[in-house]
């Protein structure tokens, strides 16, 4: 046999026994404003929120990720995302470039991958010869 215990519900503001059904009132609830990502929040935390500083790595890993069409749209939500002394075309031109800088990389390896196999190269012959080209254009460009 079970010794019912008395407990203080808090959310029904009276006692009940603990293992017994109770009926609990309902509390009120209210939905919070929902914000978008692009709008300054700041004033509803009581202080000023800043943006975070638009850093170099963060461009260029966005930059790895994209595609040409894409450039203008990502340049316009980093501009609203972060805090940059950038204007907008200028965030957009670096980013254009830098895609266009991959993409023009991997078009050299792969035009050099189809030539070493027009000479009847093995792919492990291939493979050798585009990690010695990328180290000499690692090498090359890392020079002061």
């Amino acid at each position: 046999m079970v010794t019912p215990i008395e407990a203080t519900l808090q959310s029904a503001g009276e006692a009940t026994a603990v293992g017994n059904s109770t009926t609990v009132a309902p509390r009120e609830t209210r939905a919070t404003t929902h914000f978008d990502d692009y709008n300054d929040v700041s004033d509803d935390f009581g202080d000023s929120v800043e943006l975070p500083n638009l850093r170099l790595s963060d461009m260029l890993e966005a930059a790895s990720r994209i595609r040409t069409s894409q450039v203008g749209a990502l340049a316009c939500s980093l501009a609203c995302l972060n805090q940059t002394p950038h204007p907008l075309e200028v965030l957009a031109d670096f980013l254009l470039l830098s895609v266009g800088t991959r993409l023009r990389v991997f078009e050299h390896i792969l035009d050099r991958i189809t030539q070493y196999r027009l000479t009847g190269a093995s792919t492990a012959d291939v493979v050798v010869a585009i990690i010695n080209y990328l180290q000499r254009i690692y090498e090359r460009d890392s020079r002061p």
